[in-house]
C-alpha cells in the first residue's frame, strides 16, 4: 500500500490506497496522530511530540501506552506504512504521497515559471490550487500542533494565488481575475495572512470599494446602483492600462472593465 498511498491534508483528512478506494480514518486522535505524521512524511516524529499532536496539553496516565495502541490501530489501518525508530515513528511513504508537498512543488515551480512562460505557470499555479479542498488540517483545526502549520500553509496559498494573478495578467487572462482578487483581497482581510509583505490590498489597490466596483462594472451596474464611491469610479475611469495589462495599477479594475 505505501506506494500507492495518498494522504490529502489540504482539507478534510482523506486517504486513498493504490486502488484510488477511500480508506476510512475513525476516531479523532487517530487522525491527529495520522496528521501529525503526513506533516513529516518520511521523518521521524517523536513519540513525544505525537502525544502533544494528539492529546495537546492533556496526555492520558500511560501516554506511551496509548500511544502504543493508536499506533497498533493506525497500522492495521495501513500495512506497511508506519515504521518505528528509538525515538518515534516515521511515515513511510514518499513525500509527494501527502497533497501539501505537492503542493508546494508545483507552487514553486508555477513561480519560477512566472517570468519565461505565463502559460505554464498558470497550469502549473492551478493544479497547486485545485488540490485545496477547504481548510488546511480541518481535522485538527483546535490542535496547538495545527496551528503554526496551518499558518504557513495559508501564507503559501496566498503567494500561489497572488503569483496566478500575475500569471494571468501576463498570459492576458482576465477572465478569473476578479474572482481571484476579490478571494485574495477578503481572505488577507478575514485571516490577517498575506503572502508577502504587500499583499493583495496593498499590492493591487483592492479594497471592498473597488471590488464591489470591479463587480459591477462587470455586471453593467451603475455606482449609483450599488452606491459605490464617485472618486472610486473617477479613479477607474481615468487610469490607462500600461506595458504590463494592468488598469491604473489596479488589476481588478481591469479585469472589471474588459469584462463589460
Amino acid at each position: 500500500m505505501p506506494g500507492g498511498l495518498r494522504i490529502a491534508i489540504l482539507g478534510p483528512l482523506e486517504v486513498r490506497a493504490r486502488s484510488g478506494l477511500a480508506v476510512e480514518v475513525a476516531g479523532a486522535r487517530l487522525r491527529r496522530l495520522l496528521l501529525r505524521l503526513a506533516l513529516d512524511p518520511g521523518r521521524v516524529v517523536t513519540s513525544a511530540q505525537l502525544v502533544d499532536a494528539v492529546w495537546d496539553d492533556h496526555p492520558p496516565a500511560g501516554a506511551a501506552n496509548a500511544l502504543q495502541t493508536l499506533v497498533s490501530r493506525l497500522r492495521r489501518l495501513l500495512p506497511g506504512v508506519l515504521e518505528s525508530s528509538p525515538s518515534g515513528y516515521r511515515l513511510a511513504v514518499d513525500a509527494e504521497a501527502v497533497d501539501a508537498v505537492r503542493f508546494e512543488a508545483l507552487a514553486l515551480a508555477g513561480r519560477q515559471q512566472l517570468g519565461r512562460d505565463p502559460d505554464r505557470a498558470r497550469a502549473l499555479l492551478g493544479e497547486a490550487l485545485a488540490l485545496w479542498r477547504g481548510p488546511a488540517l480541518a481535522d485538527a483545526a483546535t490542535a496547538a500542533f495545527a496551528g503554526p502549520a496551518v499558518a504557513r500553509l495559508d501564507g503559501l496559498r496566498l503567494q500561489a494565488l497572488e503569483d496566478r494573478v500575475e500569471a494571468d495578467l501576463a498570459a492576458g487572462a482576465t477572465d478569473r481575475l476578479v474572482a481571484e482578487l476579490e478571494e485574495l483581497a477578503f481572505d488577507e482581510v478575514k485571516t490577517g495572512v498575506t503572502a508577502a509583505p504587500g499583499g493583495a490590498t496593498e499590492r493591487y489597490g483592492v479594497t471592498p470599494d473597488i471590488i464591489c466596483l470591479a463587480k459591477a462594472i462587470g455586471g453593467g451596474l451603475s455606482t449609483a446602483a450599488i452606491g459605490g464611491s464617485q472618486a472610486v469610479m473617477d479613479h477607474i475611469t481615468s487610469g490607462h492600462y500600461d506595458q504590463v495589462g494592468t488598469f491604473n495599477g489596479n488589476p481588478l479594475a481591469m479585469a472589471a472593465a474588459a469584462a463589460a
